[in-house]
This record gives structure tokens, sequence and C-alpha cells, in this order.
């Protein structure tokens, strides 16, 4: 399968008009940005030792930035990997270049993620295997919150361990939902 990969151009000295980066939501390790950094129209010099990262707001105010590889002539190679497009709607994106104690940031790019039409979370992927596993443990936190609500509970023994108790006398534990 071919790579999608759109080409943009980003002075660093100037106001730039970019146009969107159109790509589409559920897309995973197959769209790419390839962007010139430029300084006043001529080819911005990166240090091969520098970070460079494509920083990320997506439209639900999540933030997060992702490592880009770079190619000759101050062009930067971007993914936009499966959290970029995770969120459809304009995401807005710069690119920062960090070396020593030094950090440049481009000016904003929009990346125009369309919904997709289908609403399927792709299975067999590890964050979806964390998502499911949060919301499992979720569930059945919800589900002892629920039982245990009301209850009175005494601690006993050397193992630390909560046992309910009828008797309000004794000291120990109310557990109540806040």
């Amino acid at each position: 399968m071919n790579y999608i990969t759109k080409e943009i151009i980003i002075d660093v000295a100037k106001k730039n008009q970019i146009p969107d980066v159109v790509a589409k939501n559920g897309d995973i390790a197959s769209r790419f940005i390839i962007a010139t950094i430029k300084n006043n129209g001529q080819a911005y010099s990166i240090d091969s030792q520098a970070e460079i990262l494509l920083d990320i707001l997506r439209p639900d105010g999540l933030r997060d930035a992702f490592v880009c590889e770079l190619l000759e002539n101050g062009k930067v190679k971007a993914p936009l990997t499966q959290w970029v497009l995770g969120c459809y709607g304009k995401v807005r994106a710069s690119i920062s270049i960090i070396k020593d104690n030094m950090r440049l940031t481009t000016t904003n790019f929009i990346i125009d993620v369309q919904e997709c039409e289908f609403d399927d979370f792709p299975s067999g992927t590890e964050e979806y295997e964390i998502i499911v596993d949060v919301l499992s443990r979720l569930v059945d936190l919800e589900e002892r919150v629920e039982e245990l609500e009301g209850k009175h509970f005494t601690e006993i023994g050397e193992t630390g361990q909560l046992v309910p108790s009828d008797d309000l006398s004794v000291s120990g534990i109310f557990f109540r939902k806040l």
C-alpha cells in the first residue's frame, strides 16, 4: 500500500497561508505531511541532532506531540498518527525544532480531519485493548461501589481486610459515594 503524503511549505519568518491538509478520521499509519521549513524564503538548516515534533491540538481539546523524521534540504516528515486522526474536525498543528535550550516553532497550520463513514474503533490495536481494559475496570469498580454504598466496615486482623459490620457502635469506615 502506498502512503499518502501532503507537501506544505512553512516559513518561520513570515505569516503563512497554508491550505488545509485534508485527512480522514480512522486512517491508520497511512498519512504523512512533508513540510519544507524555510527562513525568509531560504531552506532552513535543521541540525541533525535536533528533536523535531509535530505539535497537535485536537478539536476535543487534547494535546500531544509526535516525533518527526528529518529529511534533507529543511524538509520534515510528520506522521498523521491514529491519535491525530482520532477526532474529526479542524486539528491545529505546528512543528517544533528543539536543540539544547532552544526551541523554534512554526506558525500553525490546519489538518482538516473528515468524519469517517464507519463507527467501529479498529479492534486489535494497542489503543483499543487499553480502552477496553480501562472501561471494563471502570464498570467493575462502579458495580462494586454500588454494592458497598451505605455499608459500615470494620478493619480486622493482620491482613487489614475490611469486613461489613452492622454494629455502628464499633469504630470503622462508613462507605458512601461522594
